[in-house]
């Protein structure tokens, strides 16, 4: 019991920590997209209107 305890303790603690990493690099990755899509919009609406 105490053996499986530390390992449910150790798989929680490597679970969180792969859960907050995976969650900054997606938020990053979805922002930088979002910059370009933003960017790509305003670049093709200014070579329409311009």
């Amino acid at each position: 019991m105490r053996l499986s305890s530390k390992w449910f303790v150790w798989f929680t603690m490597i679970g969180i920590y792969v859960m907050v990493l995976g969650g900054i690099f997606y938020y990053n990755l979805f922002k930088w997209t979002f910059d370009e899509k933003l960017k790509q919009e305003a670049i093709d609406m200014v070579r329409l209107y311009a």
